[in-house]
């Protein structure tokens, strides 16, 4: 899940083609910019379109594309991984999964700072049980 807590007039919107797109992933992922793992170093970028469960939203299965999000903004993502501790302030990576972390090395790139985690959070309806708040690089 992706819970966008800023304006989304104060990030960008891409669309990507779902043919290259990183196995696994889900809403709150991030990935490259052409939907691949993101090589350490490179850019990731957060998948705003919508999936709940194994089932993405119909706008994915009608435009063969997923939304992408660019820019500075806050947000909590579940796609994180379970064992790392998020500390206020502190950088947060991508790993090669697509999900958030707090390790550097390997196939990591920083796409923000932590805000904090939430042991369990409710969503549209969802549980999730680790959720964590960050804010955009």
């Amino acid at each position: 899940m992706l819970e966008l807590l800023s304006d989304i007039n104060l990030c960008s919107r891409f669309d990507i083609s779902d043919a290259t797109l990183l196995s696994g992933v889900a809403q709150g992922s991030f990935v490259s910019w052409d939907g691949g793992a993101p090589a350490s170093g490179e850019s990731a970028y957060a998948i705003w379109t919508e999936n709940r469960g194994s089932e993405w939203s119909s706008d994915k299965g009608a435009s063969g594309q997923v939304t992408i999000l660019y820019g500075n903004y806050r947000a909590k993502t579940s796609e994180c991984v379970a064992g790392d501790a998020y500390t206020a302030g502190k950088p947060v990576y991508v790993d090669s999964d697509g999900k958030l972390t707090i390790t550097s090395t390997g196939n990591s790139a920083v796409v923000g700072y932590a805000i904090g985690e939430e042991a369990s959070y409710s969503w549209l309806g969802n549980s999730y049980a680790k959720v964590v708040e960050f804010v955009s690089a």
